[in-house]
């Protein structure tokens, strides 16, 4: 009887840390998961106020009517220097876009080995497009971290 309790115990143990194994790579599956949607919807976010920025006179310290000169200081309102907001481990960027009236809004996370490409118009989010990246800008391109 004791070498059947001893069998049957190690059978759950082992049965235990299996289970213990798939949660802890379930918890990571879905932080990651959690983590991208996170990086789009700030992406959007922005993107919604580079629309809000353009669309307010330029009298009022928009643009006018145009993203010329749209960059993520002015859609956040916070003070900054550079072309990158750092937010934790991902860095976002506001530029106009080459084609007129268009803009668009770009976030990598080298973490995640991610980068997010949202464009829109003054009207609308055209497209976003999710994609892997290998590294991201260099440390020199950071601008400012978000408390």
């Amino acid at each position: 009887m004791n070498q059947r309790f001893h069998v049957l115990f190690l059978l759950v143990l082992v049965v235990a840390a299996l289970a213990a194994l798939a949660g802890v790579r379930l918890f990571a599956q879905a932080s990651a998961q959690n983590r991208r949607d996170a990086i789009v919807q700030r992406s959007v976010e922005l993107a919604v106020g580079a629309q809000q920025w353009a669309a307010r006179p330029s009298a009022f310290g928009g643009g006018g009517g145009a993203f010329d000169g749209v960059d993520v200081w002015r859609v956040t309102g916070q003070s900054g220097s550079g072309t990158w907001l750092e937010d934790r481990h991902t860095l976002y960027r506001v530029a106009p876009h080459p084609r007129p009236g268009y803009a668009h809004v770009t976030a990598l996370d080298k973490a995640l080995g991610l980068r997010v490409v949202v464009v829109l118009d003054r009207e609308r989010v055209l497209e976003t497009a999710i994609e892997p990246v290998a590294e991201a800008p260099v440390a020199t391109a950071r601008a400012s971290r978000v408390p």
